[in-house]
């Protein structure tokens, strides 16, 4: 009995970790087609996470943030940050008012590649 249940956890475990793989390519991929920095991947109690960063001027970033569940869903979401004075961040969607919509494509690509064979 305790071999079966040893043999089926080490399965189990590849597969979740093929998965991973999978998800942290094709993410890194689509972030990487939208000019994004190689993403840093983050796998917490909570989900996968991937982090990328890209610059917009010289004084002004966009970091994307996705979660990504095994099922092959993601969240999207882009943040715009704009150092003035002091080089404290302001944050504000006036900064990049397209940015919804590209994390919503950015989804919507992750998402096909995770359902492409």
């Amino acid at each position: 009995f305790a071999v079966l249940v040893f043999v089926i956890g080490s399965c189990f475990g590849c597969q979740i970790h093929h998965g991973s793989q999978n998800l942290q390519s094709a993410t890194g991929a689509v972030l990487q087609e939208h000019h994004f920095t190689p993403a840093s991947f983050m796998d917490t109690a909570a989900g996968l996470y991937a982090v990328a960063a890209r610059p917009r001027s010289d004084s002004s970033v966009q970091i994307a943030c996705v979660r990504l569940k095994d099922n092959g869903q993601s969240r999207v979401e882009i943040t715009s940050y704009q150092y003035v004075g002091s080089d404290w961040a302001v944050v504000g969607p006036l900064l990049a008012p397209d940015g919804h919509t590209e994390a919503e494509e950015i989804q919507r690509a992750i998402e096909l590649r995770l359902r492409k064979p």
